[in-house]
């Protein structure tokens, strides 16, 4: 099967070029024009490349590339910016991801995805490692005012016990707080429970986008804590 690649882009012209490129190479490509979609995207249908333009309105590639690297850390990535940024580009080695500035070179973009793809092998459903294990945890975290115990934890996300859910729900969760991190922006994703009195709940919630400094001491709180 051939290699799958994710191409986004907020210019369209930018974005159709880009991937009638890599198609004609042979790639199996998706795209994307919205930050919000290709999230979505990454998190259901991972591909095995991530290629990106810099700019994606309010956000930038480097939330896309994180976003991926919070499932998927192995996944090659490709930031392709306008003109060239060197605190960008510095950012962006440090996340293990290539940058280019355009204009961009014959054949630059496709020789770049090939190098970055070499050493992985094409096979019947593949694609990149995605999930990595959760970890177990007994943490006590601070959640929307109120005293949360961190069940286990991935890069992705993470798994609490709520002496209850706020009158709206989860929907005001939007943070949790941990010692030895700081403050960490989330995503509910589900919830159940109501059981006991008090009532108990768990909640399983996404790690959202967040700034690289913040991503480096949620990767190494995950790691310190045994499988």
């Amino acid at each position: 099967m051939p290699f799958r690649a994710l191409v986004v882009d907020t210019n369209q012209e930018a974005l159709a070029a880009m991937t009638e490129q890599l198609a004609s190479e042979g790639y199996l490509v998706s795209c994307e024009s919205e930050f919000e979609a290709a999230k979505q995207r990454l998190a259901f249908a991972p591909p095995d490349v991530l290629v990106t333009a810099a700019r994606l309105g309010a956000f930038n590639g480097l939330h896309l590339v994180l976003r991926a690297h919070a499932d998927s850390p192995a996944m090659p990535a490709l930031v392709v910016d306008e003109q060239r940024d060197p605190v960008l580009e510095l950012e962006a080695k440090k996340m293990d991801a290539v940058y280019i500035a355009k204009p961009l070179q014959q054949d630059e973009l496709s020789n770049i995805v090939k190098k970055l793809l070499s050493g992985l092998k094409e096979r019947p459903g593949s694609t990149v490692e995605r999930r990595w294990p959760r970890r177990s945890a007994t943490v006590w975290a601070n959640v929307g005012g109120a005293v949360a115990r961190v069940v286990d934890v991935s890069y992705g996300g993470l798994r609490l016990e709520l002496p209850g859910l706020p009158d709206d729900g989860l929907i005001s969760l939007n943070a949790v707080s941990l010692p030895s991190v700081g403050q960490v922006p989330i995503h509910p994703v589900w919830a159940r429970g109501g059981i006991g009195r008090p009532p108990v709940w768990w909640c399983g919630v996404e790690v959202d986008s967040i700034e690289p400094h913040t991503a480096k001491a949620w990767r190494t709180f995950v790691d310190s804590l045994k499988n």
